[in-house]
């Protein structure tokens, strides 16, 4: 009986006590499936918790109903409920990264994707100096993008784009959907600051069907990508630099309602004197963006941006001046003080709603409207030129999203519509020492472009993926000339003919770590209207746009859980090549040259190396290059077999990223890029050149919310001289040619950046 009694008090014990229960569990990155080491598992009711391994794992010993707070510095902390045993799979969402933390496995390269593609997320946006894109973009094989000024840009992929002379064309850019590609074929990046950005999709070669037929490819920036609420947060980042550097981010996030909309506000200030004559900079922006959902299906968001810049423009130099003095400006610009200035503004709205759920798959449906005005004067020393710029346009796209795909970057199925028309207005006057004189032109131009898309996208389970994609799209000019004082008239119309472009890329995946991958696409870039004229004012009828075929296969794969690496092979054959030939100071006109061939090699390595607290992360980029003239005739001169001109045949970037634990961190990286001609004939070559840079730092976490990352770097660390960007075929007008713009000298910066959120 006492038996019967202690055995009824133990079983009654068991049931007013709650018994123990074991979870365990992984934690993972929420976008990239990554697991992560050193996350912190806590449970505030019992004051216990747990380090996750290498391998993100923990265990702990709980009871049913406690609350776990699992947190990684970068991310968003999760509350999760216990109830019985059971393993965790707990993925934690990349918090706002204005502060910049490192996130572990953060290669830029997807593994089963069936394209030549890369994303660059935001810890390889920002290893460097945080002025512009252009290191980031530099390191992904296969592109090159030159700098004369932070005002003067141009960017090459696969070496399309690489004639053009002072910006960017034959590649389509976005902000989101925005496009930032004028209706004349040109893109302009230089004043989207970096602290808009959240990562980067890149697409090379003409394989981004939905996003138009550019032969170049495309590059697609995107804001702020989150699932679910964020945090409230106030940040302010600044920084100080030799040549009388100045930059300053400052900005708030805040939630709005409880179903995840946000409000986020951004000024942003850059100024320098820059190390060559007349070569000042300023710009200053406010950007808006914000995102409220609409009940339980559907989504409105807006963008807001607005930038005044005022840039004075030192010019490209001879080669005697460029050895022998880079600081200096080209004579004829510096004696006008010779500028730019604009401001300019661009919004827009988008909404997306669910249509209808279909078991695992949804049917969305997109629209968004944008607008922007441009409003600009520049002094040269031929002549003023006062010009402004009006876009308006829609995106309109319906997808079947699977939602369980494992890649995440595209929707099962899109079809829709993307048109849009600017209107261009530019006058040129006397230049009378830098004032303006007599009026010398006045036009009006009015451009249009529309591309209607399709892309397919399937992961098979026996492990082959499927997309394809066409696309039909047409640019048209109308120009007409209000200048009546001279007896040329260059009014007229003149719209190509609707392209049709293609794509189809395949992978097979052997399992989730390695796969290889095949792509046939062909795309075409057309001229713009003034490549279209002829000297007389007359519109060449005859020139016809770029077009041309890209032949890929490759493999990515991953390596013992953290080695990454991509490398592909292609052939790019492009017919009726585009040449902008130089008629006077301030006239080209464009000529089709016949055909080249682009034949490349890519290679992208990256992998983490972990030394108890501290984290290696080395990385390396490879592009090997043999772009050839195929059949180019100009004139009377024969360059078929000829180097392309202005792509450099060999492009190495290495580096290295160090996390220790303690906050502390650091980068250092390589560049070395090899001669290329600089003239059709293969006559000049530019120099070979090489360069390192290095970055240091500590980043520190504070109750309530404080966070401070102080940081300091070297540009160009060896203090090599070079040419940042070169004009291809630059003429000679009254001396030698001028194809050189020095590339900066030897770089101090330091900054802090302060956040805190609430």
């Amino acid at each position: 009986m006492r038996l019967q009694i202690s055995f009824l008090l133990f079983f009654l014990s068991g049931i007013s006590l709650p018994a123990q229960i074991t979870v365990q569990g992984t934690v993972l990155d929420a976008d990239t499936r990554e697991v992560l080491p050193f996350a912190n598992v806590f449970c505030p009711e019992t004051n216990t918790g747990a380090i996750t391994d290498l391998d993100g794992y923990f265990k702990l010993s709980l009871k049913p109903g406690n609350l776990l707070q699992v947190s990684f510095i970068g991310y968003e902390t999760q509350e999760i409920e216990c109830r019985v045993d059971t393993l965790l799979l707990i993925y934690l969402e990349p918090d706002m990264k204005i502060i910049g933390c490192p996130v572990i496995y953060d290669s830029p390269i997807e593994v089963g994707l069936p394209a030549p593609f890369m994303k660059l997320k935001w810890v390889q946006l920002t290893r460097d100096q945080n002025l512009s894109l252009l290191p980031a973009l530099n390191r992904v094989p296969g592109i090159h993008m030159q700098s004369g000024n932070l005002n003067t840009n141009r960017i090459s992929i696969r070496g399309i784009g690489s004639r053009s002379l002072y910006t960017t064309s034959k590649i389509r850019i976005y902000l989101d959907d925005v496009p930032l590609t004028s209706g004349n074929g040109e893109s302009s990046i230089e004043d989207i600051d970096l602290s808009l950005i959240d990562h980067v999709q890149i697409w090379k070669g003409p394989a981004a069907s939905v996003y138009g037929s550019g032969l170049g490819g495309m590059i697609q920036l995107h804001t702020e990508d989150r699932k679910g609420p964020g945090a409230n947060m106030v940040y302010s980042q600044g920084s100080l630099g030799t040549f009388g550097l100045f930059r300053n981010s400052s900005g708030f996030r805040a939630n709005v309602g409880e179903q995840g909309g946000y409000l986020r506000a951004n000024y942003h200030i850059t100024s320098m004197d820059g190390f060559r004559q007349n070569s000042g900079f300023r710009r200053e922006g406010l950007n808006f963006i914000g995102k409220f959902p609409i009940g339980l299906r559907s989504e409105i968001s807006f963008l807001s941006l607005y930038s005044k810049v005022k840039a004075y423009i030192p010019s490209s130099l001879n080669e005697t001046d460029f050895r022998e003095n880079p600081a200096k400006a080209a004579d004829s610009w510096q004696a006008i003080r010779g500028f730019e200035a604009y401001e300019q503004f661009g919004s827009a709205l988008s909404f997306k709603s669910n249509l209808l759920d279909l078991g695992a798959n949804k049917l969305m449906a997109q629209f968004s409207l944008f607008s922007s005005f441009r409003n600009g004067y520049e002094s040269r020393p031929f002549n003023i030129l006062d010009d402004a710029r009006q876009a308006i346009g829609f995106r309109t796209s319906l997808s079947l999203d699977e939602g369980l795909i494992s890649s995440a970057i595209f929707p099962r199925g899109t079809i829709g519509i993307e048109y849009f028309q600017d209107k261009y207005q530019w006058q040129t006057l006397e230049t009378l020492g830098g004032n303006p004189g007599l009026l010398l032109s006045n036009n009006r131009e009015t451009r249009s472009y529309y591309n209607i898309f399709a892309q397919y996208y399937k992961e098979f389970y026996s492990g082959w993926t499927l997309l394809g994609g066409t696309n039909i799209s047409q640019t048209s000019y109308q120009i007409k000339d209000l200048f009546f004082a001279d007896s040329l008239d260059i009014s007229g119309d003149y719209s190509y003919k609707p392209a049709l472009s293609m794509r189809l890329g395949t992978a097979y995946r052997f399992n989730s770590n390695f796969s290889v991958f095949a792509n046939v696409s062909n795309g075409q870039s057309p001229p713009s209207l003034e490549e279209t004229l002829l000297p007389d004012g007359q519109i060449n009828a005859a020139i016809r746009p770029e077009q041309g075929w890209n032949f890929e296969v490759g493999s990515r794969g991953r390596l013992f859980r953290t080695f990454f690496y991509e490398v592909s092979v292609y052939r790019m054959l492009v017919k009726d090549l585009l040449v902008a030939q130089r008629v006077s100071a301030d006239q080209y006109i464009g000529l089709n040259a016949g055909k080249t061939r682009h034949d490349g090699l890519e290679a992208y390595l990256d992998w983490e190396i972990s030394l108890g607290k501290i984290i290696l992360k080395p990385y390396l980029s490879y592009t090997l290059t043999n772009y050839r003239f195929i059949d180019f005739i100009d004139g009377e001169a024969d360059y078929s077999g000829n180097a392309l001109t202005g792509v450099a045949p060999h492009q190495v970037f290495a580096g290295m990223d160090c996390y220790l634990w303690a906050g502390f961190y650091g980068s250092l990286h390589y560049e070395y890029r090899s001669a290329f001609p600089i003239r059709d004939d293969n006559s000049v070559y530019s120099d070979a050149y090489q360069l390192a840079h290095l970055k240091v730092g500590y980043k520190k976490s504070f109750e309530k919310g404080w966070t401070i990352n102080l940081h300091a770097g070297i540009q160009n660390l060896g203090d090599a001289h070079y040419a940042s960007m070169i004009l291809i075929n630059a003429p000679a007008f009254g001396g030698a040619p001028r194809y050189y713009y020095p590339g900066m000298p030897r770089q101090f910066y330091g900054g802090v950046e302060v956040g805190k959120v609430f």
